[in-house]
């Protein structure tokens, strides 16, 4: 039984560490500013995680296996990978 318990929880743990980041709740995002936004993103988050984050990007690029998303409301450039996640961002500029 005990042997149970712990393949039950050894599967539930490498089940979660390798799940995606999910980011904030959209309660907290309703809070936050848009730089604040930026700072939660996490490699590995999915597409829709960081659209729900960031909102709808204004432009699409691919090149390489790669997608490039852009955001013009923060000035700022995402990049994932051909699995989905995100590879890299760049951070956003302020406007004046």
């Amino acid at each position: 039984m005990k042997r149970l318990l712990y393949l039950l929880l050894c599967s539930f743990l490498a089940q979660s560490c390798d799940s995606p980041p999910i980011g904030p709740s959209d309660r907290e995002l309703e809070k936050m500013t848009r730089f604040e936004k930026w700072d939660c993103l996490e490699k590995r988050m999915t597409k829709e995680t960081v659209v729900r984050i960031l909102g709808k990007p204004s432009s699409k690029k691919n090149w390489s296996g790669q997608t490039s998303y852009t955001f013009e409301c923060f000035l700022c450039e995402t990049t994932f990978d051909e699995n989905g996640k995100l590879w890299s961002w760049h951070s956003p500029e302020e406007t004046f």
